[in-house]
């Protein structure tokens, strides 16, 4: 779930400027992430978000200008030493580490049952063990308190900032899947599966109090997404069936589901709080208000495995196609997407302009609001989904996008801090 921050560095254009240089730049020297070393650079802690803003219309596109960048202005930096396949990747709020996840649920490398974490200078820092089973998701508080990790083993974990242990949670309902703080950081929503039919979301206080049990019917064994709501009054949870609680737990209402109903793996609020939606694996995106009644349905042309809108509420991706707030259709991301390669991950620069969209063949594309292409990271490679970017995110202030990937490598690149003369 994306949480980013409004503060950026530089803009649009200083962004273009600077992708110029992409094509050139060689991946970085690599710190063993054995070692735990200090940064040598810091991205300074980004302000208090504000009120979700309203969803407004969607952008237009204007000329765009280029100009001439500075060498070295743009660069990547590889991570890697991970056991298996790089699944979930996650920055503090103050733009400072990165937390990454290695294996997923079907892995059965050693050592996947840890966390790894890094500096924003791409150096190594604290490697996190304590759980038993492998780590299936991770969320960052959004005061950057804590670190929460979600185990097959069926326990959370808090970690504070430095890599010490602050807390056990045992909600005993199966492996957790699925992590969620409130807005406040005050509450963690967490998403269990026990079987098919046993899927249990809680809701814990930040000191490790259970406060309530909420529960959905069909899951697929898997919990796939639990969310609050940005302003958070509300929690969205489920995988087939979805629910909508307040935020005390109290049941509002439940998405029509069956047992035979296809798989919903993601899940966004809009911005305003005042819809989600969810998609499935037949492309269906539907759309729910406050009282969990159907507003109009959006169809993709895949399965809708990936979604997210953009900070400010004016445009909603899902896969390679992009709509605006009312549901007009904007654009499908030219290149990206579709049978040939389904697109795997997306993510939306913190102030909205740039969505950043990864593929199972490990292209990795920057598009605007309206769709254009503005620079491809890396091609494609095979369709065997060995070079799959399995998760996206950018740091807060915009300048850095994290990308993991399924060849147990991670990339940061340095995309922005480029300005016009």
């Amino acid at each position: 779930m994306m949480r980013p921050s409004t503060r950026t560095r530089g803009s649009l254009l200083g962004l273009l400027a600077a992708c110029l240089l992409v094509a050139g730049c060689t991946d970085s020297p690599v710190v063993p992430p054995a070692s735990v070393m200090p940064s040598s650079g810091q991205i300074p802690a980004s302000p208090a978000a504000s009120s979700p803003p309203a969803v407004t219309a969607a952008p237009t596109v204007g000329p765009v200008r280029t100009a001439p960048a500075s060498p070295g202005a743009v660069g990547a930096t590889l991570l890697r030493g991970f056991p298996a396949a790089l699944v979930r990747i996650a920055w503090s709020p103050d733009g400072r580490m990165l937390a990454v996840v290695s294996g997923g649920i079907s892995s059965k490398a050693p050592g996947t049952d840890r966390v790894w974490m890094w500096t924003a200078a791409g150096m190594a820092g604290p490697i996190l063990k304590g759980h038993h089973g492998r780590v299936l998701d991770l969320a960052w508080s959004p005061d950057g308190s804590l670190l929460a990790t979600a185990s097959a083993d069926g326990t959370v974990r808090l970690w504070r900032p430095d890599g010490s242990a602050a807390k056990v949670l045992k909600p005993n309902a199966g492996k957790v899947f699925s992590l969620s703080w409130s807005p406040d950081s005050q509450r963690l929503a967490v998403g269990a599966s026990g079987s098919t039919t046993d899927n249990t979301a809680e809701i814990w206080s930040h000191d490790g109090s259970l406060q309530a049990t909420l529960h959905t019917s069909f899951s697929d064994a898997t919990f796939y997404n639990v969310a609050w709501s940005p302003d958070g009054r509300f929690l969205a949870a489920g995988a087939m069936d979805y629910g909508l609680w307040t935020a005390d737990g109290t049941l509002i209402g439940r998405t029509d589901a069956q047992a035979d109903s296809p798989p919903a793996r993601s899940l966004a609020w809009s911005p305003d709080s005042t819809r989600w939606a969810i998609g499935d694996e037949r492309g269906s995106i539907r759309q729910f208000d406050l009282q969990a009644k159907p507003l109009d349905p959006l169809q993709a042309t895949t399965s809708v495995d990936a979604m997210a809108w953009s900070p400010d509420g004016s445009v909603l991706a899902a896969e390679s196609q992009l709509w605006t707030a009312d549901g007009t259709p904007i654009a499908s991301l030219s290149g990206f997407g579709g049978e040939l390669d389904p697109v795997t991950s997306l993510a939306w620069s913190p102030d909205s302009s740039i969505l950043a969209t990864g593929t199972r063949k490990g292209a990795l594309g920057l598009f605007n609001a309206a769709g254009a292409e503005l620079l491809v990271l890396s091609q494609p490679g095979t369709n065997d989904g060995t070079r799959q970017v399995n998760a996206l995110a950018w740091s807060p202030d915009g300048a850095t996008l994290a990308a993991a990937y399924q060849d147990s490598v991670a990339r940061l690149w340095r995309v922005g801090a480029v300005l016009l003369p």
